[in-house]
């Protein structure tokens, strides 16, 4: 029998595999809470702190995001004398839409860097039930994000340092695009076909829209099959009152990322994991200074994109093809493995929630071929299996 922690996800959102709303025990971010300054000065400000604190080390893949950290942090290492960030990458030989090597070699060589770690990882080795999930299950429970363990491999491998991420260029990049034509509107600065195309809630009250978005299907009930009516009408509720009390200004939508339950409960859950090998995980790009700087550098109209805000960031230290490239990795069957499957073909139905999940539909999603399941499953799976433990 396993006793787990409770999860920290509400049986909606484990149905989901995905969290809602914001942490009611995190502040809001003050615009002026550290003081005038950069996007680019906090961020580095941020990076040498861990640096000091040394050894120090990035979890870099090759994307944009860690590219970014691993650049930044170079170039701090660099301009104070102090030990250059070791990137620690994963190669993945088994799962070639995984395979980042050559966008690796690419910033590396630009950057003049030549230490570094490499592990290899092979198909089944981070899967949920390998002996570091179980591991996870075991200490933490079921929490967000449900793949969390894959960190263990990373802190044990940078035992007694400080681990950087490029965690947060994806959200970040979410805020810059959502509603930014609604904020280049009021200001006069769109483009007069933007301007005539564009069909804004600016003028609705919050009331209104919440009406509104609450009659349409939530993307999730398309993307998460295995939701119940029940949960897709419990999920429109939820999300309808969320995004119809939202402001289109910039800093109040990184305000109330900064208080996510995405962002806050990923920061626990990865340093909860990292915490026995003695290494502390640090997000720059989430950091509540990098956040502030980022909200009070342009308050209302914010970014355009993704690779604006990166590019600020980073100022020149990358080449613009790294900073706007298109593609990306796909780790979607990096979590499943034969212990995974073993359990799927076995499952009984049993251990979720039959008010928010039907468990045939689930089930059948489960015995998709593992890069055509989808990752949202995985808490519910998670779950499943902590139950027939008991």
């Amino acid at each position: 029998m396993i006793t787990v922690p409770p999860s920290p996800l509400t049986d909606l959102e484990l149905a989901l595999g995905s969290v809602i709303g914001t942490d009611p025990g995190t502040p809001a971010i003050a615009l002026d809470e550290f003081g005038p300054e950069t996007p680019r000065t906090a961020v580095r400000a941020v990076i040498r702190g861990a640096l000091e604190h040394g050894p120090c080390f990035v979890a870099f893949s090759g994307g944009r995001d860690s590219s970014t950290i691993l650049a930044i942090a170079v170039d701090v290492a660099r301009e104070a004398d102090l030990a250059l960030p070791i990137p620690v990458s994963k190669i993945m030989p088994d799962l070639p839409s995984a395979d980042e090597s050559e966008w690796q070699e690419l910033v590396l060589d630009h950057l003049g860097v030549t230490e570094r770690i490499i592990m290899e990882v092979h198909a089944g080795d981070e899967e949920i039930f390998g002996p570091d999930g179980i591991e996870a299950l075991q200490r933490i429970g079921v929490t967000y994000p449900a793949a969390a363990s894959s960190v263990v491999r990373l802190a044990r491998e940078t035992s007694g340092g400080t681990l950087l991420t490029g965690s947060g260029g994806d959200e970040l990049g979410n805020a810059a695009n959502s509603q930014w034509a609604a904020r280049a509107l009021s200001t006069g600065t769109a483009p007069w076909r933007t301007r005539l195309a564009a069909r804004l809630p600016v003028a609705a009250s919050a009331a209104r829209r919440v009406r509104t978005l609450a009659k349409k299907p939530t993307d999730y009930f398309f993307v998460s099959p295995w939701l119940t009516r029940r949960a897709d009408l419990a999920l429109r509720r939820e999300l309808a009152t969320l995004e119809g009390g939202q402001s289109i200004r910039w800093d109040r939508r990184i305000s109330g990322f900064a208080r996510s339950k995405h962002l806050v409960l990923t920061t626990r859950s990865l340093s909860a994991l990292a915490a026995p090998y003695g290494v502390d995980v640090l997000h720059p790009l989430w950091e509540r200074r990098t956040l502030a700087a980022l909200a009070a550098s342009r308050p209302f109209q914010g970014y355009p994109t993704r690779s604006s805000i990166l590019e600020e960031l980073a100022d020149g230290l990358l080449p613009i093809e790294v900073t706007r490239r298109t593609t990306k990795a796909d780790f979607t069957a990096t979590p499943w493995g034969p212990e995974a499957e073993n359990f799927i073909a076995h499952w009984d139905g049993s251990g979720v929630d039959l008010r928010f999940v039907n468990p045939t539909i689930l089930h059948a999603q489960w015995r998709l071929p593992p890069v055509d399941r989808t990752i949202s499953s995985i808490a519910l799976l998670q779950s499943a299996w902590l139950n027939s433990q008991r």
